[in-house]
């Protein structure tokens, strides 16, 4: 988590897009997975993927002097983008979860001229999870991934969360 600063919901919001770009208010990055081989006679007779390390991070209320209305808001934006990011988390868990069975089930599954192509073959398959967490982000970005607020003219703060689209996908 990192804490922002503001007076008022905007300030938050804009603090928070200075540090994760756009017009996020978080970010969720992932390292690739490890991956252990057996190779033996022309054959992967063991592949095994490690997990994929997800790390989060979030805007979460720091100091200022906000207003009641304004440190609600500051609160709702920061529980969004909590949630959000927990959301890609459980999306990267779900994708890595059934790319690894799939692709250790294929590569056990063939026969390879050699070392060489074998490891060609587990390259390929961990660009294929790149291209597949990729497509996991845009799929959630296309239901959320915006937060928005609106001050309204008798100084309430409407918070919402709006689709995003690609941005902030990598």
């Amino acid at each position: 988590m990192t804490k922002f600063n503001g007076d008022t919901a905007d300030e938050f919001l804009e603090a928070a897009h200075k540090k994760y770009g756009g017009t996020g208010a978080g970010e969720t990055t992932y390292t690739p997975p490890k991956v252990k081989t057996v190779f033996k006679d022309g054959k992967l007779s063991k592949v095994d993927f490690d997990p994929p390390k997800i790390d989060m991070d979030y805007a979460e209320a720091g100091v200022g002097k906000p207003d009641d209305n304004n440190k609600a808001a500051i609160k709702k934006i920061a529980d969004m983008a909590e949630e959000h990011e927990k959301n890609h988390k459980a999306s990267y868990e779900a994708t890595f979860k059934t790319w690894s069975q799939k692709a250790e089930k294929d590569l056990t599954s063939k026969s390879y001229k050699d070392a060489k192509e074998a490891q060609k073959a587990i390259q390929d398959a961990l660009d294929d999870f790149k291209k597949q967490m990729y497509d996991a982000c845009v799929e959630l970005h296309k239901k959320e991934g915006k937060i928005v607020a609106k001050t309204n003219k008798d100084g309430t703060v409407d918070v919402s969360m709006a689709p995003s689209g690609p941005a902030g996908c990598k």
